[in-house]
């Protein structure tokens, strides 16, 4: 997969919403670390990543940026990973409308989950938004400052978000 990426035409971002699946960190750090950055969910523990890691947010690699979800008022979603040192940023993770499969299996149903669209919660409906900001960042980028790094884009991002009392435990 990571030599794929490398060729030309390879993505400037990927945005990761799973947690707990292998992705390896030298993958992170050799393969995508020249031009992508890598915007991973937090995870739904409740826990201090600092002290208990969650991978892939959890690599204390350079192009790895973890996010954390709020609610509607700002304040750090109930079931939010945190950390001061190991998640970067928050964005809004709670009652976010989506999309859903059209095809559902009963462990869906089970689950509470149907077809088409409806309200779902988690630190990867978080990573969307990130994701997106960052895409905006970089295209602008391309326009205005020739030659810039992953690191400008994702410096410019954590630079700029608002630091809101109910994100505390996250940077």
């Amino acid at each position: 997969m990571g030599a794929e990426l490398c060729k030309p035409g390879r993505p400037h971002l990927l945005h990761h919403l799973a947690g707990g699946i292998s992705i390896s960190v030298h993958l992170l750090q050799n393969d995508f670390a020249d031009f992508s950055r890598f915007v991973a969910a937090a995870g739904n523990d409740g826990w201090n990543n600092d002290q208990d890691a969650f991978y892939p947010a959890g690599y204390n690699v350079a192009n790895v940026v973890s996010v954390a979800a709020t609610d509607s008022s700002d304040n750090l979603a109930w079931f939010s990973n945190y950390g001061v040192k190991s998640v970067d940023l928050a964005a809004p993770g709670v009652d976010i409308y989506s999309t859903f499969p059209t095809k559902v299996t009963q462990a869906m149903r089970d689950g509470g989950f149907g077809p088409n669209y409806g309200t779902i919660s988690g630190t990867s409906m978080a990573t969307p938004h990130v994701a997106g900001v960052m895409a905006l960042v970089h295209s602008n980028f391309e326009k205005t400052k020739p030659g810039f790094t992953y690191e400008d884009v994702i410096d410019r991002v954590k630079d700029t978000v608002d630091i809101i009392d109910g994100a505390s435990k996250t940077i």
